[in-house]
Order: structure tokens, then C-alpha cells, then sequence
């Protein structure tokens, strides 16, 4: 009986989690929607956890028609999570090439992004942090005058200060990237979202921008204090022509994200080729339009595209 009532307990978790995967099928922004996108790892993990134990007890009980029928479904949902974590890991060739060597002419550079959260109490111990990593570029979030007047204390800076990117924005950008392709672009910051969604991988195929993660590893950088619920929401994008000598994150005092480090090299080259697909430019589009519109509405600035360096 008792186990029964587990092996039907283990069918009902399999389903809740088939469900949550196919979720960010559905074409709606709703919050409750789109968070599904994010713990793909975690609910591979899950289906996996589901089906080791229900083999365990199916050892002592008869198989049942019901089970490889289940078994079919999370095998598919399985190898669908599996498609998009797969880039994030060393088997996936590399999307920017990688460089050990540095041409003479073109030193490397240093980028920092760093999610410092209004709230952070720790700043003193923050400006010391990033002092240590000595960056060329600087993005700061969550940053309000208090950190301002603290960020006075680097021992040199070139800041550039950011709200939370949206689906508009991250258009918009795409749209002014693909339309100046000749331009060298570093795209970077805290998009709330995942590196694999929708949105991010429409942004990538409009814009042409390449990611640095992709072929080495994921850099998971929220949340810093829960090892198992961390997604990668900090983001680096480049045109052609950077090459990557390393990609790293760093725990920043006090802050929820981890912090980026990303040494890069310039060799001059075509800066984007845009690849778009289907629908990607009218998907494009409809999502600035929402944007606008959804600004409109709250009475706040709407979105406006970004400009090249």
C-alpha cells in the first residue's frame, strides 16, 4: 500500500514538473510564466531525482502501462531542458573565441558588472572589492546617490549607470546593434533574465552580438546566498572582433548577485551579423510597441535605444 500511494505521489510530481517545463510555451509575458523559464536545471534535477526512485520501487511492484507512458514524457522533457543548458558547458564549441596570447596593439581590457542592491549597508567594503579588481569599464546597478558619493572613493573610474533592462529596451538596443553593424558593440548589465529565454536568445539573433558563456559555463550570478537557486541574470554580449582571455564572478559584500569579471581583447573585424529567423523581427517589434505602450500607461518614460562607444 504504502508503496502505492508513493509510486502515485511520484507520477503526480513528474506531471507538476512536465507542466512547469512546458509552461514558457505559452505566448504570454505573465510573471508566472516566464519565472518557469529560469530553473531549468533545477527541474531537470527534479525529473531525474522522480525517475531514479520511482525505478527503485517499481523493484518491488509490477510495471504498469501508465509508467512508460510517463517515462516517454520525461525523457522528452529531459532532452528539451537539456537543449538549452548544453551550450553553457565545455562540449558546446565556443561562440567568442578565447585568446592566450595577446598581439602586440591590442592590449586586453577589463569590464566589471556589478549589481551593488540600493540596500547594501557593506559599501566601504564594496569600493575595497572593487578597487581589487582594477576594471577599465565599470556598470553599476541598483545604485542610488548615497552609493554615488561612495563610489567617489575608486581609485579610477569610467562608470555607466543602468535601470533593469526590459524586453523594449533589449529591442530597441537589438534594433540600433543590427542597424550599425559596422560598429564595434559590448552589450552587458542585469536583464532579469535568464540567458537562455526568449527574449535574450530573440535579442542575440536580431543584434548578431555573440555571448562569451556559451562553450564554457554558465556563471550563474543570483542568488549569491542560494547555491541552488542561481541563474545567470548578468550578461555580457559582444560584436565580432573581441576575443575572451577570461570570464569570471566574484562575491560582492552585501549584494544578492555576484559580480561579472570579463577580461576581453579587441582585434579589429566586421563588428555584428545579425541572424534573424521566422518571426524574430515582427516579435521584435511588437515587444518595443508593448513597451511603449505599457509606458504610456504607468506615465513613465518610455524605452529608448541604446547608442555605440
Amino acid at each position: 500500500m504504502a508503496i502505492t500511494i508513493s509510486i502515485w505521489a511520484l507520477r503526480i510530481a513528474a506531471l507538476g514538473i512536465i507542466f512547469l517545463s512546458a509552461l514558457p510555451f505559452l505566448p504570454v509575458g505573465a510573471w508566472w510564466v516566464r519565472i518557469c523559464d529560469f530553473p531549468r536545471v533545477q527541474l531537470l534535477a527534479l525529473l531525474m531525482l522522480v525517475l531514479l526512485i520511482t525505478c527503485i520501487l517499481r523493484c518491488y511492484s509490477k510495471w504498469q502501462t501508465i509508467d512508460t507512458a510517463l517515462f516517454v514524457l520525461i525523457g522528452i522533457t529531459g532532452l528539451w531542458q537539456i537543449s538549452f543548458i548544453l551550450p553553457y558547458t565545455m562540449i558546446w564549441s565556443e561562440e567568442v573565441p578565447g585568446i592566450t596570447e595577446i598581439p602586440e596593439g591590442n592590449p586586453s581590457f577589463r569590464i566589471v558588472i556589478a549589481n551593488l542592491e540600493i540596500g547594501n549597508e557593506e559599501k566601504t567594503a564594496v569600493v575595497e572589492k572593487l578597487n581589487e579588481f582594477d576594471p577599465d569599464i565599470l556598470l553599476t546597478i541598483e545604485t542610488d546617490q548615497p552609493w554615488m558619493d561612495e563610489l567617489t572613493n575608486l581609485d579610477r573610474e569610467l562608470k555607466l549607470h543602468s535601470h533593469v533592462v526590459r524586453d523594449a529596451e533589449l529591442m530597441l538596443i537589438a534594433k540600433t546593434v543590427s542597424e550599425n553593424q559596422q560598429d564595434s558593440w559590448i552589450v552587458t548589465g542585469d536583464f532579469n533574465d535568464v540567458a537562455w529565454s526568449h527574449t535574450t536568445r530573440l535579442f542575440k539573433r536580431v543584434s548578431g552580438l555573440k555571448d562569451p558563456r556559451i562553450g564554457r559555463r554558465m556563471l550563474n550570478t543570483f542568488h549569491s546566498e542560494y547555491p541552488l537557486l542561481r541563474y545567470p541574470l548578468d550578461h555580457v554580449f559582444v560584436s565580432n572582433g573581441f576575443h575572451l582571455e577570461s570570464l569570471d564572478r566574484a562575491k560582492m559584500p552585501g549584494s544578492d548577485h555576484f559580480a561579472v569579471i570579463a577580461d576581453l581583447v579587441y582585434i579589429a573585424e566586421k563588428g555584428t551579423e545579425p541572424e534573424p529567423e521566422g518571426n524574430d523581427q515582427k516579435d521584435s517589434k511588437e515587444m518595443i510597441e508593448e513597451g511603449i505602450d505599457d509606458a504610456q500607461e504607468k506615465s513613465v518614460a518610455a524605452p529608448e535605444a541604446g547608442t555605440s562607444e
